[in-house]
């Protein structure tokens, strides 16, 4: 039985529900643009409670109409564990933690959309389940009254899939370590006697593998935006031959071989060392598979203004069609399954080291990379 203040104040709550229900109702444009909406979204009134959701929302939730879902709160449309177990969403402790309930506080206070992620704990079919989602919140007013749009996105396999990422890459990087661990000290036993060039060619693939393992996790940084980036600065002439003498214990089956003439005085860039010497290597790589048999690739640095240029050039020309996609994530002249080498080149200077990169093939320059960097002052 509730108290008569408690039912008093459940009957004003009530009645200014079926006040925002009638508002709503009125606005027809509004309601067919809602429901059009592919994203599961709902409008809230002032109190946290659903006035109207679309098809997207109350069928994802498992709700067989509108009218099931109307009148609750987000937490107990979602079959929040805390919301159950409390009768109403928003009460408990743990619920300080939750995004959507901070997302829509904010939005409340500042009048301001505002974005979050939530980690709920559900209870469905007598279990419980986790989920995550990406929440935005939105204000709009109607008649000088504040409501909230609100949309609930589903990230649950977003997430899933970036943890087993960084797993996979976390074991495999292990296991590829004690690989090379154990064969430097077979290495090591077998002395002079040993077959020499079975033994280069085995390291020479575990180093292979080992890059490739950490170029495409540090691919998959960059495309989610979470990559850290530490910025110095780097004596570029001397980084560059560095970066050479790595690449000439690539696989070069054309036997090209690099002529880098450093233009001038020595001088720094401001970059992060991680990430630049993956950008040269790659450019160098590039252009060793594309040379021709026995081709001198020409390299050089200079500087230009605040910029620092390196250009690395080889003679096979790439058709013009080709050139306004050859930083696309997978075009490839190399054929299928390729194509990351450019894309990551272009991704990870213009997004990560404030520098760029383009590209020119003629038939008098041949075909010329160069990669904008900025000097260190």
């Amino acid at each position: 039985m509730l108290a008569d203040h408690d039912r008093h104040l459940f009957e004003e709550e009530q009645l200014h529900f079926i006040n925002h229900i009638s508002k709503i109702s009125s606005f027809e444009i509004l309601k067919n643009i809602f429901d059009s909406f592919s994203v599961p979204s709902a409008i809230l009134t002032p109190s946290r409670r659903v006035v109207y959701a679309n098809y997207s929302l109350w069928h994802k939730l498992g709700f067989n109409s509108l009218e099931q879902i109307m009148g609750m709160r987000p937490g107990e449309a979602i079959s929040c564990v805390y919301a159950i177990e409390n009768h109403v969403c928003g009460v408990f402790r743990q619920c300080n933690y939750c995004g959507a309930l901070n997302a829509i506080k904010k939005v409340q206070s500042e009048k301001v959309e505002a974005s979050s992620e939530m980690h709920a704990t559900i209870f469905k079919n007598g279990e419980e389940i986790y989920f995550d989602f990406r929440v935005v919140v939105s204000p709009v007013f109607m008649d000088d009254k504040l409501y909230m749009i609100l949309k609930l996105i589903d990230i649950s396999n977003e997430k899933r899939r970036k943890a087993l990422e960084r797993i996979f890459f976390h074991d495999v990087l292990n296991k590829v370590s004690q690989i090379k661990g154990m064969f430097e000290i077979v290495n090591k036993k077998w002395a002079s006697n040993k077959p020499d060039e079975y033994l280069d060619m085995i390291s020479g693939l575990i180093g292979d593998l080992s890059e490739e393992i950490v170029s495409q996790r540090m691919l998959l940084s960059a495309e989610n935006g979470e990559l850290k980036v530490n910025f110095e600065g780097i004596i570029i002439q001397g980084f560059i031959e560095s970066a050479i003498r790595q690449c000439s214990f690539f696989n070069n089956v054309q036997n090209a071989v690099f002529d880098f003439v450093p233009s001038g005085k020595a001088f720094m860039v401001f970059s992060d060392r991680t990430l630049l010497n993956r950008i040269i290597t790659n450019l160098l790589k590039n252009a060793m598979e594309a040379a021709y048999p026995n081709e001198v690739i020409k390299i050089s640095v200079y500087q230009e203004d605040s910029k620092a240029k390196i250009e690395v050039c080889n003679k096979r020309l790439i058709p013009q069609d080709n050139i306004r996609r050859i930083f696309h994530r997978s075009f490839s002249t190399k054929g299928e399954n390729r194509g990351l080498g450019t894309y990551s080149v272009k991704l990870l200077a213009e997004k990560y080291l404030k520098g760029k990169v383009s590209v020119v093939s003629t038939e008098e320059t041949g075909t010329i990379f160069t990669l904008e960097l900025p000097i260190a002052k």
